[in-house]
């Protein structure tokens, strides 16, 4: 993304930076969590979920459909489904972007 980007669209900018900030407090909020709750974690990963929704479900229905227990490809998938959101965040703020011009 180029500085001319960020000129042109910043609806879609902010939009992304916003979303950008949760998922990474959320990421932060596991780490911090596992590091010094003792154990007690079972639903500190819930935001990262919700965030990546509904590609996350995806991710999990894929996971099981494929017989793997693997945590790491979940982590993996829904950090992933977090990106496929922000794309399309910034997609939906560059076209509100482009409607206020017109």
């Amino acid at each position: 993304m180029s500085t001319a980007n960020i000129k042109k669209h910043p609806m879609a900018v902010r939009l992304v930076a916003g979303y950008a900030l949760l998922c990474v407090i959320s990421v932060g909020y596991i780490i911090w969590s596992s590091v010094f709750a003792q154990g007690r974690i079972e639903l500190a990963g819930i935001a990262i979920v919700l965030l990546g929704l509904p590609w996350s479900l995806i991710v999990t229905f894929a996971v099981l459909a494929l017989h793997s227990s693997s945590a790491w490809l979940l982590a993996i998938g829904y950090v992933l489904s977090c990106f496929v959101n922000g794309y399309f965040l910034y997609k939906f703020g560059i076209s509100l972007s482009s409607r206020r011009r017109s």
